[in-house]
């Protein structure tokens, strides 16, 4: 939107510590037909002001606009890369329901091939000015990633303070999504009162695992196995059919973890004899902890000499087999993990 003076560096001085800014292109003729209402000097005036204010700050960009050319995004891209800005989205437009273009699509839109030479350029343009892809459309240079967007991407829980603000909160058995009132007047009677909810949606325990899948997916590095049940409370077989479907497409891959010095990292006495017996037995993989375990058949709690019991699972013939331990603080980690199907990888990537 508007730009005025001055209000990034009080933004900055009131404790903000990073900014996004929607200039979606520097090109006046693209930000009239997407109805922006701003104009390349107040998008430049923007980020010159946000550059000079912050240490990382973003930068949005779009592609694929009505009567956008290669060209055309080159010059953007050019433009906004002049900055040396620490984090760059570009984004494809979409028709999204309910907007004026999903009412009225432009009629100029580039094609499916064109659009695709964009998003090479998009690759290109980036990786020569050193910044990584990590996201399906986010591009920053080391230490700048969006924490902000990681715990999404993550699943992770985040409060909506404010009007209109969106949250999501994790319980023992149940995620919760929250709206805030979204009229400003509303919302602060609402919250001096202690009712600035507009509406609180439990999300179906079925919808929870495409939920995960269509945030996980769009990072470079893909998800833990084990991150899902910790995020859902839901076991890995809710997953692993279309899992296994997806490998055998060719859509995702299992990264292959490699053998380490077990007894070393995690430094407990009698991890040998336990390493032992996962190895010679019929395990898949283990999650042991001093006081808590939780592993592939869901999340659950129980003492550390239950551990073998409790996380037995069918061992697939043929496997070439082999194991990790992990140390964190008090945790130890055990997979076993091989050559196989996918249920033996701990990393999850698209490919």
């Amino acid at each position: 939107g508007t730009f005025e003076q001055d209000r990034f560096k009080a933004f900055r001085q009131a404790g903000v510590t990073r900014l996004s800014i929607g200039v979606q292109s520097f090109d006046d003729r693209f930000l009239k037909a997407l109805g922006r209402v701003h104009d390349r000097e107040q998008a430049l005036a923007a980020v010159a002001e946000a550059a000079r204010c912050f240490d990382t700050y973003n930068i949005d960009l779009m592609y694929a606009l009505p009567g956008q050319s290669r060209e055309d995004l080159s010059a953007d891209l050019q433009q906004a890369l002049v900055f040396n800005p620490p984090h760059l989205s570009v984004y494809h437009l979409t028709m999204e329901p309910n907007t004026y273009f999903a009412k009225h699509p432009p009629a100029n839109l580039p094609d499916e091939d064109t659009a695709y030479d964009m998003l090479d350029m998009i690759t290109a343009a980036t990786g020569a000015a050193e910044m990584q892809r990590y996201e399906v459309s986010a591009y920053a240079r080391a230490g700048h990633r969006c924490e902000h967007n990681l715990n999404y991407w993550q699943f992770g829980d985040y409060l909506g303070l404010g009007a209109g603000a969106h949250g999501k909160l994790s319980f023992a058995h149940r995620v919760l999504r929250t709206v805030k009132l979204r009229d400003p007047q509303r919302y602060m009677e609402g919250a001096k009162a202690g009712q600035a909810l507009a509406q609180a949606d439990e999300v179906k325990r079925a919808d929870l695992p495409f939920e995960v899948m269509l945030n996980a997916l769009r990072l470079r590095t893909g998800f833990e196995l084990g991150q899902f049940t910790e995020r859902t409370g839901l076991p890995l077989s809710a997953i692993q059919k279309a899992l296994e479907q997806a490998e055998s497409r060719g859509l995702i891959v299992g990264e292959a973890v490699s053998l380490g010095d077990a007894t070393a990292i995690a430094g407990e006495p009698d991890l040998g004899s336990l390493v032992d017996q996962v190895a010679d037995g019929e395990h898949e993989a283990i999650l042991a902890d001093h006081d808590a375990v939780a592993g592939p058949l869901g999340a659950q709690h129980c003492r550390r000499e239950r551990v073998l019991r409790d996380f037995r699972v069918h061992h697939h013939r043929g496997v070439e087999r082999g194991i990790q331990v992990e140390g964190e603080r008090r945790r130890v980690r055990l997979h076993l993990f091989g050559k196989g199907p996918l249920r033996h990888s701990r990393h999850v990537q698209p490919s």
